[in-house]
């Protein structure tokens, strides 16, 4: 076989638009030769097509996507981009030759519901590939663009900004922000709130909270424009009942060196891979109730020394592997051509080793799961303290 650069690929999905998922396939498009597809426009005039399909998929078994496998098992090698960690028990789950996940997290709920006993086993076939990211922009450009985001939607320089970025959907929307938001708005005079894609029912809550230091954006597929959005926060801010299967928001805001202040979601039926982003304490903060979150968030906006020091660490984290465009990449890069070659692959960032020892770990053993009213009474009086000072 060729080198990669010769390769082609076939990406399915169920659906189109500027999700995370989208955006990942957008990413690892870029990088090898594609065709982006949606389950209903296959099937697709092959002639001498893609030899790997990589199929974007909740997981659990659906009729249309066990079309899609047998239509596609017969011509080329099948990869499943497994999202929410959901089992599929149909005759063409066996079909694909590797399944992919896009956080630790989501493959051990997979594994846990799968009901595997033998661990060696089912990593022979399963894999972690976090999501492909774009190449952030500059510290320098960053700063452009935060000062010109200010300046045009009238955010003094020396606002404290927090902000979210969510999808409008009913499981993710952010409903601890606005119960959170009257004491954070007491508490900071000069507060701003950025929001992107909230629908207008809870936006119109907050508006009537902050009047006119509230600033909610709609969708948008430029890529600087979302760059400026995040550079001009101070603390992003992410509460989701459901959690996350990766966190595309979370990962972009720490890569343009924003601290965030998000609720971890522990427990075998949601995700929880906000946890395995952030760093607690270091590159932010992970939460588990109101009272820890509202302590969170104003530690940050009276610590400007800290919060600059998390965003760098956040810059950092997302800049290295196993998080990086880069090590994602050359991850997705050895798992397609050693595919295509006929070779098992052998997963480096995490390494199957690093797979066994999170597998094997208690799920709720980290200390940042359990952060909550207790500990945030240590926050509370450094707050204290500093509005003392």
């Amino acid at each position: 076989m060729a080198a990669a650069e010769t390769l082609s690929v076939l990406h399915v999905s169920d659906c189109a638009g500027v999700g995370g998922v989208q955006k990942g396939i957008a990413h690892l498009s870029a990088h090898i030769p594609s065709i982006c597809t949606t389950l209903d426009d296959l099937p697709l005039p092959w002639g001498e097509g893609p030899a790997i399909a990589v199929l974007h998929r909740a997981g659990r078994r659906e009729e249309q996507w066990d079309k899609a496998c047998n239509l596609l098992h017969s011509r080329a090698t099948l990869i499943e981009m497994n999202i929410f960690g959901e089992v599929d028990d149909g005759p063409s789950a066996s079909l694909a030759a590797l399944r992919c996940f896009p956080s630790l997290h989501v493959l051990r709920k997979h594994w846990q519901a799968s009901g595997c006993p033998d661990m060696d086993a089912y990593l022979a076939t399963h894999r972690v590939l976090y999501n492909a990211l774009a190449v952030p922009p500059s510290a320098e450009k960053l700063a452009q663009l935060r000062g010109a985001f200010r300046r045009a939607h009238h955010i003094p320089e020396d606002a404290l900004v927090i902000g979210a970025v969510t999808r409008p959907d009913a499981n993710r929307l952010d409903y601890m922000l606005p119960a959170l938001l009257p004491r954070l708005a007491r508490a900071i005079p000069s507060l701003h709130l950025i929001t992107r894609e909230f629908p207008e029912s809870l936006a119109h809550v907050l508006r009537q909270q902050l009047g006119q230091r509230y600033h909610n954006l709609g969708m948008t597929e430029d890529s600087e424009a979302l760059w400026a959005t995040y550079a001009a926060m101070d603390i992003f801010a992410h509460f989701s009942s459901m959690g996350e299967s990766y966190g595309m928001a979370i990962a972009e805001a720490m890569q343009a060196g924003v601290p965030v202040v998000a609720n971890a979601t522990p427990g075998a039926q949601r995700n929880n891979a906000q946890a395995e982003l952030i760093l607690h304490e270091k590159t932010g903060f992970l939460v588990q109730d109101s009272e820890a979150a509202q302590a969170a968030l104003l530690y940050l906006a009276q610590s400007p020394e800290r919060r600059i020091q998390m965003g760098e660490a956040a810059r950092e984290r997302m800049a290295s592997a196993p998080f990086s465009p880069a090590s994602v990449m050359m991850e997705y890069t050895r798992m397609i051509t050693d595919l295509a070659r006929g070779n098992a692959h052998t997963c480096h960032n995490p390494s199957r080793n690093e797979i066994q020892q999170f597998l094997r770990a208690p799920d709720e053993q980290s200390a940042p799961l359990r952060f909550g009213s207790a500990d945030a009474k240590r926050l509370w009086w450094k707050v204290r303290r500093r509005w003392a000072a």
